[in-house]
């Protein structure tokens, strides 16, 4: 690789694929992609995000949301207890 490579910035990504069927019980299928230049993998970033895609999807889904199945990697970021703690305080928040 040269060198231009490596003097790029740096740069967190984190992927949401959500699913829901629509009015017309279709299943579909929208992606939401989060870049941040914050680099520490813990669960601050997931917590941002997680809040963005839930207002994000309040003003897009026209039903009800009754369940989030939350599906990760498993690393530390997602599994320790702060984002359980984060995903807790969503859930209170959002119903």
């Amino acid at each position: 690789m040269s060198s231009s490579h490596f003097g790029k910035k740096q740069s967190t990504l984190l992927i949401a694929a959500v699913f829901y069927k629509n009015a017309n019980r279709e299943l579909e299928k929208t992606y939401y992609d989060f870049v941040s230049e914050y680099l520490g993998h813990n669960h601050v970033f997931y917590e941002e995000c997680m809040g963005i895609l839930l207002e994000e999807l309040r003003s897009i889904v026209e039903f009800e949301i009754t369940a989030i199945y939350n599906v990760t990697d498993g690393g530390s970021h997602f599994v320790s207890r702060f984002a359980y703690w984060s995903l807790g305080k969503f859930a209170k928040h959002y119903g």
